[in-house]
């Protein structure tokens, strides 16, 4: 009997044992440690940036105009590129000389996280910010003098391919890149928007008085008008920046300041010229030292 029960109790001891050495799953606390974290940051930037994006686009030479979106598809673990993202990106970069750079990409980031799901979102990210490097690391090689006299419309394409394999895939060149260059053999709609400001820009380089009228001409009376507007605005913008950059140069070269009161009275310079937000700009434009 005493053997039995002993039998009976080691038997007990040992479900005990192996129910107490089994692991305990916690897929709600799974989902919250590998999961969590990585939604977290894209819903947090919509948040705090659709505001923001919506003035600054109000704000700027884009107002009362609609981003040309285009559907995506995620497919076999990555997604599919198709030429019209090159013409999603350059939405956003017609801002440049009005916004700075970093404000111009917090825009287009977050409107990728808007419309797009996380993984899309993602990759639209990297690629929009390779397509920045790409696009100021081919205007740095148009600028250098030999390189500027050597290229003419047939020989483009070649500079912009030696410039492409720097920072794009040979999948990316050929489905973005080389199929852009089909599109414009059959034109689209977004395609012949971006012809009209390709033309627009060659006017304004052969003739930077004309901007009104070709203004005017390609795109129609309305954004003429808001391109005067801009210019007023961009003009008086500079005049103001030229001033703070005088009397800023003032204060570094006065020998009866110490270096605490030359930034005190730097401060004082900014608040007084400037709003809050355009000192922010302000200090973007000295760290790359891109004052006029």
């Amino acid at each position: 009997m005493k053997n039995g029960l002993y039998l009976v109790g080691l038997i007990v001891l040992i479900i005990l044992v192996v129910l107490l050495n089994q692991p305990q799953t916690k897929p709600a606390a799974v989902a919250v440690n590998t999961v969590q974290p990585e939604v977290l940051v894209p819903m947090a930037l919509q948040r705090n940036s659709v505001k923001q994006q919506k003035q600054a686009l109000e704000t700027s030479s884009l107002k009362d105009t609609e981003v040309d979106r285009i559907a995506l598809i995620w497919s076999d673990g990555r997604l599919q590129l198709v030429p019209e993202i090159l013409f999603y990106f350059e939405y956003f970069l017609n801002l440049r000389g009005e916004k700075p750079d970093e404000e111009i990409s917090r825009i287009a980031i977050s409107d990728f996280y808007q419309h797009y799901s996380q993984p899309i979102a993602k990759v639209l990210e990297d690629l929009f910010l390779r397509y920045c490097e790409y696009r100021k690391a081919l205007a740095d090689k148009m600028s250098d003098a030999d390189t500027l006299l050597q290229v003419d419309e047939s020989t483009l394409p070649e500079l912009e391919a030696e410039v492409q394999i720097r920072f794009f895939s040979r999948y990316e060149i050929d489905a973005l890149f080389i199929a852009q260059l089909m599109i414009f053999n059959t034109p689209t709609k977004a395609a012949a928007q971006f012809k009209k400001y390709l033309l627009y820009q060659q006017r304004l380089e052969e003739d930077a008085d004309s901007a009104e009228a070709a203004a005017t001409e390609i795109f129609g009376e309305a954004a003429a008008q808001r391109l005067q507007q801009l210019q007023q605005s961009e003009n008086e913008w500079l005049a103001r920046l030229a001033d703070y950059r005088l009397q800023r140069d003032a204060i570094w070269v006065n020998d009866g300041l110490d270096d605490y009161a030359k930034d005190e009275a730097k401060q004082l310079l900014l608040q007084r010229l400037f709003t809050p937000h355009e000192i922010l700009r302000v200090q973007v434009l000295e760290r790359h030292q891109r004052l006029p």
